[in-house]
């Protein structure tokens, strides 16, 4: 049995438990506090649901549509997340167990944020009072097509409590690559406790650069563990004069189909802002995961921009077998590893469908001398023969996981591989 260099991480943590429970020591709560922290965040993950439904605009008014998510606490009615929808409409939401109710409203002005004065509405408009709902622990809830056609009252939108999380709040602004958010410390946390970084770091897609027009934009996406800064040195080869850098940061420990709908709504926020008509996406390891779940999930959605290109780097496109050994053997089990296991269920939703011709797809791999792979991924899953087939091209290069990224030959590479695209 093999594992790779996070699953050895978590057998050390457990282990580290297991010692110092038995030696009584002081330093057992500390850890003890630790591994329960982990679990329970595990088991409250495990318990969301799922809401979805449409919106449809009746209003003579233009602009992005943006469904809301509000819950019912003390009292008031939490305004906790929003949702950019589709070209057809829809949206869908992740949430815990509780009583929530949805809306929507037209972003007439584009500043994200829901005036008055703009066109709304909300589930149970018609009996005056929001109809709420319970949503339960992994159930569907599939609602009733809300329809724009008013202002709401502004009673009714007063009761409002803005609530909304730290990655709503983020999205979108110009940050450094030097930003502490970026620590190794938080990309730990969001892997082990992903609640936590959601709460506290928030993640969500960043400008590197104040935005301009005529620069097609370029989001990277980084692995299991990583921030940003893995991607530094194509960031820093990028032409700015053509392109305009944007990085997506997430708590890698939630599950990937969490995550991919969680960049599905920043790229359609953004994309509303600035009404970029084309975009690239670079991924790294896991993010070639959540990249594909993404790219389909877009192009079932009907959205305005068109992709114009993606690359995956040393992403373990079949899964992985260690991380299947992981999720067989280890005592905690952390919901991203159970998606990229091999043959899990999510890996196999990525290959029900084909890549679509008009996207180049460019397949980067990468192996070490005596290794399988790259050290963490096998080179069957970077470069499975279906995979070879949608791509339009494959390249491959001799450098450890992470380390390709620094690789001068990479890094030329993409910059060819950006200019071309552009003919």
């Amino acid at each position: 049995m093999r594992f790779n260099a996070q699953e050895k991480l978590l057998m050390k943590y457990w282990l580290i438990l297991v010692v110092v429970v038995i030696s009584g020591c002081s330093f057992a709560k500390q850890i003890k506090q630790k591994v329960d922290a982990v679990r329970q965040q595990v088991q409250t993950i495990d318990q969301r649901g799922s809401v979805s439904g449409k919106v449809v605009n009746r209003s003579g008014r233009s602009g992005p549509i943006l469904a809301t998510l509000l819950k019912s606490e003390d009292g008031l009615v939490r305004w906790i997340d929003d949702y950019p929808v589709s070209g057809n409409g829809a949206y869908k939401f992740f949430g815990i167990p509780g009583s929530y109710t949805v809306g929507a409203f037209v972003d007439a002005n584009r500043d994200g944020e829901y005036q008055t004065s703009e066109p709304a509405t909300y589930l149970g408009e018609n009996q005056k009072l929001p109809s709420f709902f319970e949503l339960r622990a992994n159930k569907k809830n599939s609602l009733q097509t809300l329809v724009i056609k008013n202002t709401l009252a502004p009673k009714l939108s007063a009761r409002i409590v803005y609530d909304t999380n730290q990655a709503l709040k983020a999205s979108g602004r110009v940050v450094s690559l030097r930003d502490r958010m970026f620590s190794r410390e938080n990309a730990q946390l969001g892997m082990w406790q992903p609640l936590d970084f959601t709460e506290r770091v928030g993640g969500g897609l960043f400008l590197l650069r104040e935005y301009r027009q005529h620069r097609i934009p370029v989001i990277f996406v980084h692995g299991i563990t990583g921030t940003p800064v893995d991607w530094m040195a194509p960031i820093r080869a990028l032409d700015l004069n053509r392109f305009q850098p944007v990085v997506f940061y997430y708590a890698s420990g939630l599950p990937l189909d969490v995550v991919s709908e969680f960049l599905l709504k920043a790229v359609n926020k953004l994309q509303s802002r600035h009404r970029f008509p084309e975009f690239y996406v670079a991924a790294h390891s896991m993010g070639g995961l959540i990249t594909r779940s993404f790219v389909k999930k877009y192009l079932d959605g009907g959205n305005p921009a068109r992709i114009g290109l993606v690359m995956t780097a040393n992403s373990p496109m079949q899964g992985l077998k260690s991380a299947k050994n992981g999720v067989n053997y280890f005592p905690i089990v952390i919901p991203a590893w159970r998606d990229v296991a091999y043959q899990s269920e999510f890996v196999k939703s990525l290959h029900d469908w084909s890549w679509p011709t008009d996207i180049p797809y460019h397949l980067v791999f990468s192996h070490l001398p005596g290794e399988t792979g790259d050290g963490v991924v096998e080179l069957e899953s970077q470069i499975p023969r279906s995979l070879q087939q949608e791509a339009t091209g494959v390249y491959g290069f001799q450098a450890e996981h992470t380390g390709l990224l620094r690789e001068q030959e990479f890094v030329t590479l993409f910059n060819e591989l950006m200019t071309d695209s552009l003919k």
